[in-house]
């Protein structure tokens, strides 16, 4: 497992955080990786947590990566209300909880839009989610929702502010 937090600006409330924008830019473009792993065969998601990213202009983030593994070119059309990334950690029962919440279906006050996302085999997007810090150490994954699909990231021990455990 890798390791992040202590190093970055990020997160260090009490609160829960209530996401108020998407995780990936609707200007988006996909990258290709050359070098397919032969154990991969679906879409996963992997956090890659060496890679600092600005989630937001007072909020440093992580980079994920949606990469699409299988034989099959994923094709679908998304709103930013399709794509919901949430952060999860473990607690002292190996039980999985989120320490996030997405974006209200009221965000929306101008209209939606939606984009077409194609993905070939080797392809993937970069995401971004908020990072964050404190004096306990977790499990922590993320949960992505697209659409119809579920996919959970690697895991990686992080820290948190403890209260955000209760």
């Amino acid at each position: 497992m890798a390791t992040f937090g202590q190093q970055f600006e990020c997160l260090d409330s009490t609160n829960k955080f209530e996401h108020f924008k998407p995780p990936v830019d609707f200007r988006f473009k996909v990258f290709t990786n050359s070098t397919i792993p032969s154990e991969q065969s679906r879409l996963t998601l992997e956090i890659i947590p060496e890679e600092r990213v600005k989630y937001d202009y007072l909020i440093d983030g992580i980079r994920l990566n949606l990469t699409n593994w299988s034989d099959s070119t994923i094709r679908t059309k998304v709103s930013f209300l399709d794509i919901i990334l949430i952060c999860q950690v473990s607690n002292d029962d190996e039980e999985w909880f989120n320490i996030e919440s997405s974006l209200p279906e009221s965000y929306c006050s101008y209209g939606i839009e939606y984009f077409e996302i194609t993905l070939n085999k080797g392809d993937f997007l970069k995401l971004k989610a908020p990072c964050y810090k404190g004096q306990k150490k977790v499990n922590m994954r993320y949960e992505l929702r697209l659409k119809d699909i579920i996919v959970y990231s690697n895991e990686i021990e992080s820290y948190i502010n403890s209260e955000l455990l209760n």
